[in-house]
């Protein structure tokens, strides 16, 4: 049905919200205030037309906003954008009756991404890469992506040439990770396996520095191995290996840990990853990198050798979801920080709020979860004492955080 409706609010994924018959209806890619014309069917409302718009409204930097499902508000001018990813996070710690008030977001702009995952679909030589339209399982091919590293994204047609002689044909999820010496290609192509390397592909890798390409874990080419850098450590990339998105919001995020570690000696780094925060903390303390994937502790054990000026790290292999720390394990650390994936960490962080230790330091991509480990901690003794927004998604409707809990 169509309908004309007034926007009250931005929701959580980007979307304009109205009430239409006492009920919500979510339109995409419409901002508060607007009124518009819509195609309703439930609680869903297909934007048709701006009756009304807003000065909140600008020109999106992308051709293909509105129907490339990767970004969400581009549409939206900066302090409102700001606001409302500082805003998720508020709402999400007053569901747990938790009232902070954050720092502003950290803003890193377009053309940061040094990491991304596409969709890939193959018919005999067609190839058509790019990502899903929001809330549909059709797949718009993309030709630009302002928000990718300008290498990356020069990198989107080279990506197609090399589909065309490896992957099988049907669909295929590509990571694609830009590192310090050129592109790693990770395909995954799920019930099917890769086909050869042609010369074709071999001399295309060689022209436009693809290093590597994988098959899941299984490596097809192999150039050079791929190489990132944490906190000016050098370290090899395992195959679909999880780094930080942006490497300029990555670097933010362990400024603040670090000072928040302050005068700590010993450090317990949970869900280490490959280090984006160990080797940082490593300056000033000993720091134990707790981690589940060992290719990953490997990486960042043979990276803690070779690196220089660093205090002493050590890894542990854990699954801190099933056997988390406990308060007695911790209480030999002077600072703790936990960076878990997205359902959170609450089993460690309810040990966490048994312990004694004096600052714990939280960092998530999810702003539900996260309070409740929060409210874990505070329930513990803890005090939230600092949070900062970091928008290392830009223009979608994901936000990070670094927070810091001190003992009372």
């Amino acid at each position: 049905m169509r309908r004309e409706l007034v926007i009250d609010r931005l929701g959580g994924h980007g979307d304009g919200i109205a009430k239409a018959d006492g009920q919500s209806v979510y339109v995409p890619f419409a901002l508060p205030g607007e009124t518009v014309l819509a195609d309703v069917e439930g609680e869903r409302g297909a934007l048709i037309e701006i009756l009304q718009t807003t000065a909140q409204r600008q020109a999106p930097i992308c051709r293909h906003f509105g129907q490339c499902g990767g970004c969400s508000v581009q549409h939206l001018a900066m302090q409102p954008y700001l606001d409302w990813k500082r805003d998720r996070i508020i709402e999400g710690l007053s569901l747990e009756g938790i009232s902070v008030e954050p720092e502003p977001t950290l803003f890193f702009g377009p053309h940061t991404r040094r990491r991304a995952v596409f969709t890939a679909e193959k018919a005999g030589r067609d190839v058509r890469l790019g990502f899903r339209r929001a809330a549909s399982h059709e797949l718009i091919a993309i030709e630009e992506c302002p928000v990718l590293l300008p290498s990356l994204e020069a990198s989107l047609p080279v990506i197609v040439e090399a589909l065309r002689d490896i992957m099988p044909d049907g669909e295929a999820r590509i990571q694609a990770t830009m590192c310090d010496n050129g592109l790693d290609l990770n395909i995954d192509s799920p019930g099917k396996r890769l086909g050869p390397i042609s010369p074709r592909l071999g001399h295309l890798a060689e022209q436009h520095r693809i290093i590597r390409i994988t098959d899941r874990d299984e490596p097809m080419l192999t150039i050079a191995t791929p190489r990132v850098t944490l906190d000016g450590v050098e370290l090899d990339l395992p195959p679909q290996a999880f780094l930080q998105a942006g490497s300029d919001a990555e670097a933010a995020m362990a400024r603040i840990a670090v000072k928040a570690a302050g005068k700590a000696k010993t450090i317990a780094d949970l869900f280490s990853g490959l280090g984006a925060f160990t080797f940082a903390l490593a300056r000033k303390a000993r720091v134990t990198a707790i981690e589940v994937d060992k290719g990953l502790l490997a990486a960042l054990d043979v990276a803690a050798r070779r690196a220089k000026g660093r205090k002493p790290v050590t890894t542990l292999a854990r699954n801190l979801a099933l056997e988390p720390l406990s308060f007695m394990e911790l209480n030999a650390y002077d600072a703790v920080l936990f960076d878990p994936p997205r359902g959170g960490a609450l089993p460690q962080a309810r040990t966490l709020a048994k312990s004694r230790v004096p600052a714990v330091i939280a960092v998530s991509c999810n702003p539900v979860t996260f309070a409740k480990d929060a409210r874990a901690l505070c329930d513990g003794g803890y005090r939230l004492n600092k949070l900062t927004p970091i928008d290392q998604f830009v223009y979608s409707a994901h936000v990070e955080l670094v927070a810091v809990f001190n003992k009372r």
